[in-house]
């Protein structure tokens, strides 16, 4: 996934930062041999000043520094693109999934989760290039530059000693993986119960349970804090452990290099070198340990992102799918079947047809499947049996795109973005003028509102809209849908939480934008549907009455009994 990110200008970047660090590699592995003869120099010489050498010497120090700095401003770039490409796919994929798995997500989840892999796969990137590819290059230069002075013992301590401090690390860093990943799962649990608060601040107000939703956020936070104790100490054995086997082999090498030096077989220079080489080498072993840790961190929370990238949208594009012919807005169900899961049914052999700028009505109890239709029709869903047509044309046999595209919706609870007026209406058409916008809110009823506001279109709504009322909320909606300039209306429930005088307000504003205009109208208030060309009763996702207000009101069913109970009701 990774590599298929990049691109090609990224992936030959990549290519040479890699070429690079290996020249690093090199260039430290041989700096301490011009160390070596210089001293040797001096200590046959010492009257003569190596100049050449010296030089040599300082001139191979400076150029692993520059390398080391000029590698951060390759890798920066590459990060960077990485990240912001990854970012975008996420975007993308998360919302290309179903309803289903936004309605049982937690926003705070599932933002922790994208932020981590993100993190996760700069971890991964950075430490294999600055960590381990140079020390593998490293040792096996210092090795072969061992050997070749004769020195083979001092190689076996070299990879030996890397070999151990290696295998104790992988050991011990894979028994510290289980507690950190139940207390990264915690993390992400807790991030999502205070997420939640602050959606539901107001809810939490209300009947005072600050208490609860603070235990919830304890009782995660305390798993975090057990897993992260359980891993520290874990930590603090493989670190004890990798202390011991350094330790051994600078005890070995001194003691042999020592020997060596008092029987002969080697120079002041020689044992300056393997010395020189045995602290060198300790270096890329402690970042290792640290690289090492840092990659199983950064697998760590890829895996939760890639659980993330494998879920699958409920809803399967067909091959050869087109978008969807103009046409005048006739939407047609065709004995349509739904449920949610296979123990439960929602809808039961739904069919009807709305004719081009007929307007029909759907009505019933809560929990009877009003809102299912309008989520099928607008392809939320697909459905287990039957057919939904526009046009003409089978839906399930057309892009999502041009599908809904052609619809817009004015749902019961309208959530706004925490931006301007202009913004939250103008979203409904990305392309649209500043006057469009200002046309839209005037047929929808917004005009005077706004034009009493000090900042009018430029004043901010606050989160999800709450600073402005549930009625000016639905009357953005409405001038969404107003520029959106659909073939098809769609008003869900759209006056339920809205007081009288309101609802007879957005009434008109229905009527008159939908005059002309395929529109569905779904509630269970009766009075906003009097107009309506044809109602449907829908009562356990069966249509049990069809007809005009008038011509229900005359039959002793299901209908009139809700019409005269809701007209008892103040």
């Amino acid at each position: 996934m990774l590599w298929k990110e990049l691109g090609a200008g990224l992936r030959l970047s990549l290519i040479w930062i890699v070429i690079l660090i290996l020249g690093i590699a090199v260039l430290s592995t041989i700096t301490p041999l011009f160390f070596k003869y210089l001293i040797d120099r001096l200590v046959v010489l010492p009257s003569a000043i190596p100049v050449l050498l010296i030089f040599v010497y300082i001139g191979a120090q400076s150029l692993v520094k520059i390398g080391g700095e000029l590698r951060w401003r390759m890798y920066g770039r590459i990060e960077q693109r990485i990240r912001r490409r990854l970012a975008l796919r996420i975007f993308d994929h998360v919302h290309t999934l179903s309803l289903r798995f936004h309605l049982d997500r937690k926003t705070g989840a599932l933002q922790q989760i994208v932020g981590n892999g993100l993190l996760g796969y700069c971890l991964l990137l950075q430490n294999a290039l600055y960590c381990v590819i140079p020390l593998v290059f490293e040792l096996v230069l210092m090795g072969a530059v061992i050997t070749a002075l004769g020195k083979p013992s001092f190689v076996g301590i070299l990879l030996a000693t890397a070999i151990l401090y290696i295998a104790v690390t992988i050991r011990g860093i894979n028994r510290q993986r289980e507690p950190q990943r139940e207390a990264a799962d915690a993390q992400v649990e807790a991030a999502g119960v205070v997420a939640d608060s602050y959606l539901n601040y107001e809810t939490i107000k209300y009947f005072g349970c600050e208490h609860v939703i603070r235990d919830r956020l304890d009782k995660s936070l305390e798993s975090s804090e057990d897993g992260w104790i359980r891993y520290y100490g874990r930590r603090t054995t493989t670190g004890l452990t990798q202390t011991v086997c350094l330790m051994l082999a600078l005890s070995a090498t001194l003691v042999l290099a020592t020997l060596d030096v008092a029987e002969g077989t080697m120079t002041v220079g020689g044992f300056v070198l393997v010395v020189s080489y045995l602290m060198q080498l300790l270096h890329p072993l402690e970042s290792f340990s640290f690289a090492y840790r840092e990659i199983k961190t950064g697998i760590t929370y890829i895996e939760q992102m890639l659980e993330l990238m494998n879920q699958r949208s409920e809803i399967k594009a067909m091959s050869g799918e087109k978008a969807l012919p103009p046409g005048n807005g006739e939407v047609e169900f065709n004995k349509v079947q739904f449920s949610y899961n296979v123990n439960s049914t929602i809808l039961h052999d739904i069919s009807f047809c709305i004719r081009p700028g007929r307007t029909l009505a759907i009505v019933g109890p809560s929990g009877s499947g009003k809102s299912t239709i309008s989520r099928l029709l607008f392809r939320f869903y697909d459905v287990t049996g039957g057919c939904i047509k526009i046009d003409g044309y089978p839906i399930n046999e057309r892009t999502l795109e041009s599908i809904r595209e052609v619809i817009a919706v004015v749902p019961q609870d309208v959530v706004l973005f925490n931006d301007t007026l202009a913004f939250n209406i103008g979203i409904a058409k990305p392309s649209c003028s500043f006057k469009e916008i200002e046309g839209a809110a005037k047929l929808a009823g917004l005009a005077d509102f706004i034009a009493a506001l000090p900042k009018g279109y430029n004043t901010i709504v606050g989160e999800r809209g709450l600073k402005i009322s549930g009625g000016e909320r639905q009357r953005i909606a409405i001038a969404r849908a107003v520029l959106k300039q659909p073939r098809i209306f769609i008003f869900d429930e759209a006056t339920s939480s809205l007081d009288s005088m309101t609802e007879r307000l957005i009434k008109k504003n229905i009527e008159d934008l939908s005059h002309n205009t395929t529109t569905l109208i779904i509630t269970h208030r009766l009075s906003t549907i009097t107009n309506a060309d044809e109602i449907l009763v829908l009562v356990d996702g069966s249509v049990v009455e069809r007809g005009e207000h008038d011509a229900l009101l005359a039959q002793d069913g299901v209908y009139r009994a809700m019409w005269q109970r809701q007209q008892s009701t103040p």
